[in-house]
């Protein structure tokens, strides 16, 4: 990874690039024209080369898609085709964008992915609204997730693509990774503690293949926790929980 540190100002429409030192390289202010409000969005993804911003504004009528290097000099900026945006995924090779986008009136809300190359064309449109993003280590196949659903676009072809459906009603998505040619996905039960605080409980692993087909499922019926990520390590993927010592999910080789 670079290093590089982005802190975003979303009420007043700018962000701050730190180098790893903690050096500022650059401020980028994204609503020149406009007064500061909670009614606007500032996503990033960060490269070890390039950084990407989508940025929007209820006043604003699309969002918008931009790119720059990582010492904050602009490539190229891409209007959307809604108002909003939402999440953001870059590929590991940083030549490809998802970004998220939608749009919602009183009779109907309009939801986008797009993807876009390293010129900023858009390749394709899919009519789905994601959470989290995951390119493969090629850069070749995407995954996205949404609370309850997956969908895998694979060898960046339109037509090689499947959807995988949480088979667990009572659980949301909260994690995707690839692993070589397979992908794991997390789901968890969501517990409101009392209404106040929330945490989630009984964390569910699925090893996913290209084909779409269920390799392998895993439960941890007594952990309860407020973060986690996942880790692969020494061929075997691992969960960290709150932050404490990695718990051995899958064991891949």
């Amino acid at each position: 990874e670079s290093g590089t540190l982005v802190l975003g100002y979303i009420f007043d429409g700018f962000v701050e690039v730190y180098t790893a030192n903690g050096r500022t390289m650059k401020t980028l202010k994204f609503f020149k024209e406009l007064k500061p409000s909670y009614e606007r969005t500032i996503t990033c993804a960060i490269g070890l080369k390039t950084i990407a911003f989508l940025t929007s504004d209820v006043q604003l009528p699309k969002a918008i898609l931009w790119k720059f290097s990582v010492d904050g000099t602009p490539v190229w900026q891409k209007e959307m085709s809604h108002r909003m945006g939402y999440e953001l995924g870059m590929s590991t090779d940083e030549t490809t964008i998802v970004a998220g986008t939608y749009e919602s009136s009183e009779r109907s809300v309009h939801e986008a992915a797009m993807i876009l190359d390293e010129t900023g064309d858009v390749v394709s449109t899919l009519d789905f609204l994601f959470r989290k993003a995951a390119f493969s280590a090629d850069s070749k196949s995407l995954a996205l997730a949404s609370r309850d659903e997956v969908l895998v676009r694979l060898d960046g072809a339109p037509g090689s693509q499947w959807r995988w459906k949480n088979p667990q009603s009572n659980s949301i998505v909260t994690a995707i990774v690839w692993l070589d040619s397979s992908l794991a996905i997390q789901t968890a039960e969501v517990s409101m503690n009392g209404g106040v605080n929330f945490s989630y409980v009984q964390p569910t692993f699925y090893l996913v293949s290209k084909a779409g087909r269920v390799l392998l499922e895993k439960t941890f019926g007594d952990v309860q926790y407020t973060t986690s990520s996942l880790r692969i390590e020494e061929g075997a993927l691992n969960a960290v929980f709150d932050k404490k010592s990695p718990v051995k999910v899958f064991q891949l080789r």
